[in-house]
């Protein structure tokens, strides 16, 4: 039994091996609002997507304490964490055609070159208006 833990640990430990890029300031970020519909509810929410070439971070949240959404990705993979996310998990990209994560991709690939959009995969809808002019 007193191997048992470590054991355990670093079993676990091997799970949480994809290192994502941290911001830096040469990164773009816009914020503006995103009206998210699945099944019998809406949400509106503030919506923050910074992003590098193919690195990203989304962030949609109810305010400033509640974080319903968070997205990190780079060219190869994509980890969502939050109580949209339903589990925190991560994905090999390109995500799979018509799921809720798709649609997600779409909403931070979009952001860098649209002001408002609408996108649907998986159920979800989500429309996106950014604050301000480009």
């Amino acid at each position: 039994m007193k191997y048992f833990l470590p054991l355990l640990a670093l079993g676990f430990a091997g799970c949480v091996s994809h290192q994502f890029s941290q911001p830096q300031g040469t990164w773009k970020t816009r914020t503006g609002q995103l009206l998210y519909r699945e099944g019998g509810r809406s949400i509106v929410g503030e919506l923050t997507v910074s992003t590098l070439g193919k690195d990203g971070r989304l962030e949609f949240s109810k305010g400033a304490a509640l974080a319903l959404m968070r997205i990190q990705r780079d060219a190869s993979h994509a980890r969502f964490e939050g109580p949209l996310a339903r589990l925190a998990h991560t994905v090999s990209l390109p995500a799979s055609p018509g799921s809720r994560e798709a649609g997600w991709m779409t909403v931070m690939d979009r952001a860098a070159t649209e002001q408002s959009y609408s996108v649907g995969s998986g159920g979800a809808q989500f429309s996106v208006q950014f604050s301000g002019g480009r």
